[in-house]
């Protein structure tokens, strides 16, 4: 048997399944056509990116606005959740906030 050889990196050591989980769970509930109804054009980064990419660190335990900078780079996390843009952390702190205060979300839910 060869040897195992350990590397210190850089890279995040996380749970994939995790992330696929909330991928499928944000597909199955459609939440891309809920955001398209409350989307504003003056956004580099779309709301259903914020939700998706907070969904995604959720399903790995990642709790934080800071965790979601490890996965600014990774192509598993954008393909897993469908996210068209990985938000700097400020950016998904700021428009989660944002989204949180707004009174007029129960209009784009669906019935």
């Amino acid at each position: 048997m060869g040897k195992l050889t350990l590397e210190i990196t850089e890279e995040p050591i996380v749970g994939n399944a995790g992330l696929v989980a909330m991928g499928e769970l944000m597909r199955i509930s459609d939440i891309d056509s809920t955001c398209a109804k409350r989307e504003s054009p003056n956004y580099q980064v779309a709301e259903k990116d914020i939700l998706r990419s907070l969904g995604g660190l959720i399903g790995i335990g990642k709790v934080g606005f800071d965790h979601v900078r490890q996965f600014k780079n990774s192509e598993f996390f954008v393909t897993a959740l469908g996210v068209g843009r990985v938000p700097s952390e400020a950016t998904l702190r700021q428009r989660f906030e944002a989204m949180s205060l707004d009174r007029n979300v129960h209009e784009a839910m669906p019935m």
